[in-house]
């Protein structure tokens, strides 16, 4: 089984296609210790507080139970639109992020879920404590984001497009400011990695 996006197929090669398993019929790649708070059930959807410190679904550098394992453990029928690995997902947050995460229980409302997405009828808000203010009280960003040349893991904003970079639009408001600190919100107008702290 070949998982990876970046394996190129040589000429020659043979490729089969397993049929996918019920979400509801496979089991966590790795033993769950934890639990997650459900904010919103019903019978197509669930919204989870997903906590700090927590991937959301495998990846081969991932070695600890995800959130897609523990969706997987409490038995939830899921969509599989985004295959076994994504069970669910309708989006992601990052390892780090807390917060509201949207997870589909059957392909029909994750389509629509995405759509919403897609097209800008559902968006995504966050907040962020920052040790720096804002230069303004509100600010538009738009700037292309690509891999930094010196360490791949990281996005850098660049004004000027490239073949590597891919354009990103966020808008940033000042909630609350202390002496050290600013409490912000941040709106993503393109759901890219980084994004936030790649426009800050």
């Amino acid at each position: 089984i070949q998982d990876k996006n970046s394996f190129k197929l040589k000429n020659g090669d043979i490729i089969s296609i397993a049929s996918l398993k019920l979400c509801n019929e496979i089991k966590p790649q790795f033993e769950v210790d934890f639990d997650i708070d459900v904010l919103y059930e019903d019978e197509d959807l669930l919204v989870l507080n997903k906590p700090s410190n927590l991937v959301v679904h495998g990846a081969s550098s991932v070695k600890n139970a995800t959130l897609v394992d523990w969706l997987i453990e409490k038995k939830y029928t899921l969509s599989n639109l985004g295959g076994e690995i994504r069970a669910g997902l309708v989006h992601r947050l990052d390892k780090d992020t807390s917060g509201a995460i949207l997870i589909a229980k059957n392909n029909f409302t994750h389509q629509k879920l995405s759509e919403q997405l897609a097209d800008k009828s559902m968006g995504r808000i966050y907040l962020a404590l920052i040790d720096l203010p804002l230069k303004e009280d509100k600010i538009i960003v738009e700037k292309f984001l690509m891999r930094s040349p010196s360490n791949a893991i990281k996005k850098i904003a660049i004004d000027k497009e490239n073949k590597f970079s891919k354009n990103a639009k966020s808008a940033f408001i000042n909630v609350v400011k202390t002496e050290n600190l600013t409490l912000m919100a941040a709106k993503l107008f393109t759901g890219r990695t980084h994004q936030i702290r790649a426009h800050l």
